[in-house]
């Protein structure tokens, strides 16, 4: 086949300039927390400077401010960035139905592995601040704990166990 017979459809009146914009700054709000992401690996530490961020991506460290408060900003942002993706690779093993609790915490927890192989120890670099130094946000620590009740309530069920003892095996 030809192709002089496809036509280019015309933009719809949901494709407009704001919504380029908007999909332009999801992208580089994305190569920011892209570059944050690899110099934390590089470093395995959370010590790095918006500066450091702005010489890789190529841009001032002013336009860093558009996107992110700070480096704690930052590092919250990427905080929930993978808290969701390995709450989307963990839960589903866990909600099947009819199967017993070792068979959906064995698949959890191979999931578990399939994302630190992916995607490397970045929750448990921003995880192993203290308390106080925590960059984390209320969003944050709060979806963090409830995935954390999560499987400590699903261990305690199945093995019998107090709360305290399941979240300790855990």
């Amino acid at each position: 086949g030809s192709s002089s017979g496809y036509l280019v459809k015309s933009p719809g009146p949901l494709h407009s300039e704001a919504m380029e914009a908007m999909s332009a700054e999801s992208d580089r709000e994305q190569q920011l927390l892209g570059v944050a992401q690899d110099l934390i690996r590089e470093g395995r530490t959370l010590n790095f400077s918006l500066g450091e961020v702005a010489d890789r991506v190529g841009v001032s460290r002013s336009l860093l401010y558009v996107y992110f408060d700070g480096v704690p900003a930052i590092i919250d942002a990427l905080f929930l960035q993978h808290l969701g993706h390995l709450e989307a690779r963990i839960l589903p093993p866990l909600d099947r139905e009819g199967e017993a609790y070792r068979e959906r915490a064995g698949a959890a927890y191979a999931a578990y592995l399939d994302y630190l192989i992916e995607h490397g120890p970045i929750l448990q670099l921003i995880l192993r601040e203290r308390h106080q130094d925590s960059p984390l946000g209320p969003e944050s620590q709060r979806r963090f704990r409830r995935l954390l009740r999560r499987l400590a309530g699903e261990t305690r069920r199945a093995l019998d166990l107090a709360p305290r003892e399941a979240f300790v095996l855990i």
